[in-house]
């Protein structure tokens, strides 16, 4: 187990060889890993495997409504929301996530011409 407070140091000889073996790891593991955990639905994969490889703060949920709200039906957000367990009586997530479906349907709506009743 390491420490938080665990410090690292280098000195002027070995200073080259640990940036090399730095920029490798990067190179090869971090930044592929980070490019692959911007795409929502790959986040939430990890967020949902059983041997969780990160750290979720928020019940699954939560992460799930936050990764989808922009693109799930809102049928399928509106379960989830079922679930949802608030963690106090200022916590307003429901409320913000309800209001996320009302703009994101009203800017669909307006971007596809915002046909009405009786338009064809």
């Amino acid at each position: 187990m390491t420490s938080f407070r665990e410090r690292w140091a280098l000195r002027e000889d070995n200073g080259l060889s640990c940036g090399e073996a730095l920029a490798t790891v990067l190179r090869d593991e971090a930044i592929p890993q980070i490019v692959h955990l911007l795409d929502r639905s790959h986040l939430l994969q990890e967020c949902r495997h059983p041997v969780l490889p990160v750290v979720r703060l928020v019940p699954l949920t939560r992460v799930e409504i936050l990764l989808r709200v922009d693109d799930a039906s809102n049928e399928e957000i509106e379960s989830l929301l079922a679930d949802v367990q608030l963690a106090g009586p200022h916590d307003d997530f429901i409320t913000w996530t309800r209001q996320r479906l009302t703009a994101r349907n009203s800017t669909a709506d307006r971007a596809g011409g915002g046909v009405g009743v009786g338009d064809g």
